[in-house]
């Protein structure tokens, strides 16, 4: 859940929807998570790669943001933003641990 400071932006959300999946992974998962900029500079990729390197990439679009920002409780559209990434990286994260 997001608390009354959080700033709504793209690496937040990203950074957000990573910490939501690590919170329930043991430390010794062999997974990795983690985010980089997307090639085209605007949205984000968040990947999942197993112990042997093999992963998923999951685009993250600035687009997104912009969307966010304009409902009428954009705290509420963001925590959604947030789980539905969440979601996408445990489907993910299941996916690499077979």
């Amino acid at each position: 859940m997001i608390g009354p400071l959080f700033t709504i932006n793209r690496d937040n959300v990203v950074r957000a929807a990573i910490a939501e999946v690590a919170k329930d992974l043991l430390p010794d998962t062999p997974v990795e998570v983690a985010a980089r900029p997307h090639e085209n500079g605007v949205g984000a990729l968040i990947l999942v790669a197993d112990s042997n390197g093999e992963g998923h990439e999951i685009v993250f679009r600035e687009s997104s943001i912009a969307d966010c920002l304009q409902q009428a409780d954009t705290r509420a559209a963001a925590q959604d933003l947030i789980d539905q990434f969440a979601g996408e990286v445990r489907r993910s994260v299941d996916e690499a641990l077979g």
